[in-house]
């Protein structure tokens, strides 16, 4: 019962540590919901980008599970501020795609939105605000490639690190988060917030 008990508290922090990154599944038929910004064929490009996103998700939470079950989230937040953008990288390698995760309120400013990235940030925060459902959106770069969006939709196990500091964040977590982010703009979230973009850039 107890190692059953630490499975489930594992999996609902590492949702949380690592911003709840798997939203980018959250829709139907990629081919019927895509927001097409290209004259390009899109189906191949929503099906790959949804693939990637989903598999770098699953990488990120299977290494962070292992350091909540080792050494609790003391000693997850450092690896994940740590290792976070690396295995990212190592992933887009494998992949053939710069893959990034970016938001307005970004935890690290190496994951901030910027140029047409905030752009589509808003589009997607509008379309949340009017309660519409939110689709993955392609775009073709200066350089010709493919970019593929997907909203990151903040859930309610998220709140643990994203919400409202002391109200839902406590004050362990909170001092941590201080240490290893001094320019941490992602909390007072709440359940239903747009917490960032997945954005999947192809190299063909």
């Amino acid at each position: 019962m107890r190692k059953i008990l630490i499975i489930l508290v594992g999996s609902f922090l590492v949702s949380g540590i690592i911003g709840c990154a798997d939203s980018s599944t959250q829709t139907n038929d990629p081919q019927e919901n895509v927001t097409e910004e290209t004259t390009e064929p899109s189906k191949d490009y929503v099906a790959m980008g949804k693939e990637i996103a989903q598999g770098t998700f699953k990488a990120l939470s299977s290494k962070l599970k292992a350091q909540i079950m080792e050494g609790g989230v003391d000693q997850a937040l450092p690896f994940c501020n740590e290792n976070a953008i690396p295995i990212t990288d190592s992933l887009s390698k494998l992949y053939d795609a710069k893959i990034e995760r970016v938001a307005l309120d970004y935890r690290n400013p190496k994951n901030k939105v910027i140029g047409y990235d905030e752009n589509v940030y808003h589009e997607y925060t509008q379309e949340l605000g009017n309660g519409k459902m939110v689709k993955p959106k392609l775009h073709t770069n200066e350089n010709g490639q493919m970019v593929f969006y997907a909203p990151i939709v903040l859930k309610g196990q998220c709140v643990v690190c994203h919400g409202k500091p002391i109200e839902e964040i406590n004050e362990t977590t909170l001092a941590k988060l201080n240490e290893l982010y001094p320019e941490d703009n992602a909390t007072g979230f709440a359940e239903g917030d747009l917490r960032g973009l997945w954005k999947i850039t192809f190299n063909n």
